[in-house]
């Protein structure tokens, strides 16, 4: 005799508004839990505005607003990277697109992918190499408990 299982999936969508555009997060909705991610291409990802103008908007849609620091945390490491050098003063002048958008309830995970775009004045490097775009991925997870102690 063979033994069948259903199971059901209930897909659901999520849109959000960061910086007057809309986003529209798709994923499964599972024992009231929200799991909903966004991911688009750099070529048709959206544009916000700069780095300086929007960081602090999106942790504050998201409810972290340490984002914005550990962002300029990921920019100030680029900065100090020898070949990036000629770009530095650009860094924060770059427009900023939105690749992904994560949020995941059942494990308290957020995150928010952002590309930093010179296409409309890029920085040139070692005197040859045009620098396009920059991209930062930020994934915030719930800790997970301590696991106890083995006696």
């Amino acid at each position: 005799m063979t033994v069948t299982t259903s199971t059901t999936t209930i897909e659901g969508m999520l849109t959000v508004t960061i910086a007057k555009h809309k986003f529209t997060l798709s994923g499964t909705l599972a024992k009231s839990a929200v799991i909903v991610e966004y991911h688009a291409d750099f070529a048709d990802s959206i544009t916000l505005g700069t780095l300086t103008d929007i960081a602090g908007d999106i942790g504050a849609a998201f409810g972290f607003p340490e984002l914005a620091g550990e962002i300029t945390d990921g920019v100030n490491q680029i900065k100090s990277l020898p070949v990036a050098g000629p770009a530095v003063a650009d860094l924060l002048q770059a427009s900023v697109r939105i690749t992904d958008l994560v949020i995941n309830t059942a494990t308290q995970t957020y995150g928010v992918g952002v590309a930093l775009d010179f296409s409309a004045n890029p920085p040139t490097l070692l005197n040859t190499i045009e620098l396009d775009s920059i991209g930062i991925k930020v994934t915030k997870s719930k800790n997970a408990p301590a696991a106890p102690a083995n006696p």
